[in-house]
């Protein structure tokens, strides 16, 4: 889905994110006229210092933003507070091959938990979304706050984007595990970089990953001993999905499975390892769940 055509709209513990509005000016401007907040916006390659006095400068900004939202170039949502309806700040995002992200907080937001909330929820939609590869998010030293969080997040400072400019950087996951895992819909954890990049607390004892390392294979599915014993293949979840990835490519794969999550398959069931595939009495008819037959 084109989300220029439809603009998703997000919702976590305790905000809604959807398409900014000139009604949300008056909120807004709680946040674009306090300095403390401005002094933590990202304002390269803009058209002004988002710093605003008055309501109808805060409008013509939202104006503008919508003006770049229709010519595809990148999506601000409004962050709406859910107790209070009020809108609290802003998230940007671009798409591409580098997918600048903005988070733009009032200071009263500017809290560990609310910054970590929306950061969680850009990592888990925005990849796919925007069909970004690397996202970027600017963050100066003397807000060590947000530096500490977007480290753990797996956020790392580079020179290759904007050099000297505090950019930080996470490269989208691999989509798909190297035992077969779906990394792409995996919402466990946020911070998690994905098991190709050693994002797994497990790896370090996890049989397919140190053999695919060692072997230098893209996943288990390319190994001549596929399918082994005692590893985690153990599970015919886990072992119908390489299979699948042997017969019909990763990439297809991962493309059914993020398919099957829009449609409301789940991959695992809230707070638990396992969901809907788990159901399925044989490889068979997991390879027809993921085919949507």
């Amino acid at each position: 889905m084109n989300p220029y055509i439809h603009c998703p709209t997000y919702e976590t513990e305790s905000f809604i994110l959807r398409l900014i509005s000139v009604n949300d000016a008056e909120d807004l401007l709680q946040c674009y006229a306090d300095k403390e907040a401005v002094a933590r916006m990202n304002a390269d390659a803009c058209t002004s210092s988002f710093y605003f006095e008055s309501v109808a400068e805060m409008e013509a900004a939202i104006l503008f933003w919508l003006s770049e939202y229709k010519q595809q170039r990148y999506v601000r949502f409004a962050v709406v507070d859910k107790e209070n309806k009020e809108a609290i700040g802003t998230v940007e995002i671009f798409g591409g091959e580098f997918g600048v992200l903005r988070i733009d907080l009032c200071s009263a937001y500017e809290t560990p938990s609310y910054f970590s909330e929306l950061l969680s929820c850009a990592v888990h939609h925005f990849y796919t979304d925007f069909d970004v590869l690397i996202m970027c998010i600017k963050v100066l030293p003397e807000f060590a706050m947000r530096t500490d969080t977007i480290k753990k997040f797996g956020f790392i400072l580079t020179n290759d984007f904007r050099p000297g400019g505090y950019y930080y950087v996470r490269k989208r996951r691999s989509p798909i595990a190297y035992c077969g895992l779906a990394c792409c819909v995996c919402e466990h954890d946020a911070t998690c970089v994905g098991c190709q990049e050693g994002g797994c607390s497990e790896h370090g004892w996890c049989k397919n990953y140190n053999c695919c390392k060692e072997k230098k294979l893209n996943g288990c599915w390319e190994c001549p001993d596929f399918p082994c014993d005692g590893t985690i293949f153990d599970k015919p979840r886990i072992k119908a999905f390489a299979a699948f990835a042997k017969q019909y490519g990763v990439d297809e794969l991962a493309a059914c499975v993020l398919r099957n999550k829009q449609s409301g398959v789940q991959y695992h069931y809230p707070g638990e390892l396992i969901g809907d595939y788990d159901n399925c009495g044989s490889e068979e008819e997991i390879f027809r769940m993921l085919k949507g037959e």
